[in-house]
């Protein structure tokens, strides 16, 4: 898990107090390809889970067996912004995640991907950072 950088903030949403979880990695490929990788429904179950929807801006999408929501900005090849609900969305569980995409250091491209959450006390105490979701690290591990 070395090639994936991770911190953890305090944020707030909406919501509430939120918790922000920021996972970096690079790799050694253009913008363009990395942009193609995590916005093409033909790519993206190669490193994540199948999905559905209406892949575009302000459309909406659904992870096959996880969590679905709305595209809230789509600037190719540097930001993706989504809401990220599991279940039946209510204000009071929706997060976000953002896609931002730039130059690495020694070439590349560095993806960092943020997901800004709000959780509740117990389930922070209980899971730390993994509240917001271990799978991030694993998906972008490859």
């Amino acid at each position: 898990m070395q090639d994936v950088r991770r911190r953890v903030e305090d944020g707030t949403l909406p919501a509430g107090k939120a918790k922000v979880v920021r996972l970096e990695r690079s790799y050694p490929a253009s913008a363009e390809e990395v942009w193609d990788a995590v916005t093409s429904a033909e790519r993206i179950p190669r490193w994540f889970l199948p999905v559905s929807g209406d892949l575009r801006l302000g459309g909406s999408y659904q992870l096959e067996g996880n969590a679905g929501g709305e595209i809230r900005v789509c600037d190719p090849p540097h930001r993706l912004v989504v809401t990220w609900v599991m279940g039946e969305p209510t204000p009071e569980d929706s997060s976000l995640v953002e896609v931002l995409l730039g130059p690495a250091d020694g070439g590349g491209t560095r993806l960092e991907l943020v997901h800004t959450a709000v959780v509740p006390p117990e389930m922070w105490d209980q899971f730390g950072p993994g509240a917001v979701g271990v799978g991030w690290d694993l998906a972008l591990l490859g």
